[in-house]
């Protein structure tokens, strides 16, 4: 079997980003990316505070497959206001940690920036450098975050990037569209902070990140504007898809491609109803989940969630996809491990609905991310531990950038063997 491990970082890989930093790597790569992306289709701009999504005009095509004619529309989920009022307000001041480091590694680092000379004194007079044992801590000036050129805004926050002290810039704000103003779109932003956004904002594969959400903050004019940009920045873009059950499609494959090979027929009168129907062929894939991704797709964690001191995350999110109730022992590494050495296999594409798809750095064997495979390149997944993070359908290209590291994760697949499906019993 496959060995991985989920979080192990040392002081010798810190001292080897830092180092990469200092030479540039990993800029050409990101810029690259981005201008060979491929033009992203428009999203339809929804707000929702409780899950419900309304209907969209954008809608597009996947690839032909057994999971049948699909069709998508994009759409943005953010945070409800019952859990926008428990935030408390980050802080303005913008904090860039580098735990472990050395302080003439990371002088170093800035040096090579080749930084000007208004700039240079922007950081050494201005910003305020705190070291200790555990690593820097550089406090840099509001210019400075404003001023700093994009190259280096990019070869710097990759490297924070790296370290979870660096939370912002750990999980950035990932506008998969690259288009800042239609992302933002009827927030309630002043034209003045989607500008700031746009200039601030640093491409990160395909789509284009944001990190300073700190200096951010210190630009808004009043508590209202605040808080409409503290709800902007939980958004979430998320896809609707639609399966066409018409009169000439192959029921009977599309009954075993959606039940996972009969193994879960709970779905079949729905989808009979459908094909009966005359006049109906469309029904959106949320009804034909298992029971527990159905209530929570589209929806962002309770409180209650969190009683065992922790939110549910992808792995959790991922092996509970077909448990008939949830199983809180996979928010555990030693749970999931041993799950996966039990009742997975690994196995190669053509990947089938509700197989697990690992995101895996491939030198370090770090298993980094979990989601479940829906169709053509569309996962099921969450895309972090904490409240703001909902249950969302997404494309995997988006869910790789969002991940990505040093180097692009390689995509190992898992099956649960057959004598490994769940069957129904009592919380």
């Amino acid at each position: 079997m496959k060995t991985f491990q989920f979080q192990n970082r040392s002081t010798f890989r810190r001292l080897t980003w830092l180092l990469a930093f200092l030479g540039g790597a990993g800029m050409m790569d990101l810029t690259r990316a981005q201008q060979g992306a491929p033009e992203e289709p428009d999203a339809v701009v929804v707000t929702s505070n409780n899950g419900v999504l309304s209907r969209g005009n954008q809608i597009h095509q996947t690839n032909p497959g057994p999971w049948g004619d699909l069709d998508f529309f994009y759409t943005y989920l953010e945070a409800p206001d019952s859990l926008i009022d428990l935030l408390p307000v980050p802080s303005q001041q913008t904090v860039w940690r580098f735990p472990g480091i050395y302080l003439e590694l990371v002088r170093g680092a800035f040096e090579e920036m080749g930084l000007s000379a208004e700039l240079r004194k922007e950081l050494e007079e201005h910003s305020i450098w705190h070291i200790s044992d555990e690593g820097i801590r550089v406090h840099p000036s509001p210019k400075f975050v404003d001023s700093l050129p994009m190259q280096n805004r990019i070869a710097l926050y990759r490297v924070l990037r790296r370290f979870s002290e660096n939370p912002y810039h750990r999980n950035p704000i990932i506008i998969e569209s690259g288009n800042v103003a239609e992302w933002f779109e009827g927030v309630g932003l002043s034209e003045h902070a989607v500008t700031a956004i746009e200039h601030l904002a640093y491409p990160l594969g395909n789509s284009l990140a944001f990190s300073d959400l700190p200096y951010l903050l210190s630009l808004m004019q009043s508590e209202t504007e605040e808080r409409a940009m503290l709800k902007a920045m939980t958004r979430t873009r998320t896809l609707i898809l639609r399966l066409r059950i018409g009169e000439n499609a192959n029921f009977e494959a599309l009954q075993d491609y959606w039940t996972a090979g009969f193994k879960y027929k709970d779905v079949l009168p729905i989808m009979e109803s459908i094909q009966r129907v005359e006049g109906v062929e469309r029904i959106d894939i949320a009804h034909l989940v298992p029971p527990l991704p159905r209530k929570l797709l589209y929806t962002f964690p309770s409180l209650s969630q969190g009683l065992t001191g922790r939110y549910p995350d992808s792995f959790w999110t991922a092996l509970n996809f077909f448990e008939f109730w949830p199983k809180d022992e996979f928010l555990e590494k030693s749970a999931v491990e041993r799950e996966l050495r039990d009742h997975f296999e690994p196995i190669q594409p053509p990947f089938r609905y509700g197989d697990l798809l690992l995101l895996v750095e491939e030198q370090s064997r770090r298993a980094m991310h979990a989601s479940v495979f829906i169709a053509d390149d569309i996962v099921y997944t969450k895309n972090g531990s904490d409240l703001l993070r909902p249950w969302i359908l997404m494309r995997l290209p988006d869910l790789m950038t969002r991940m990505a590291t040093d180097e692009r994760p390689m995509i190992e697949g898992w099956r649960r063997k057959p004598e490994a499906n769940p069957t129904p019993t009592g919380p």
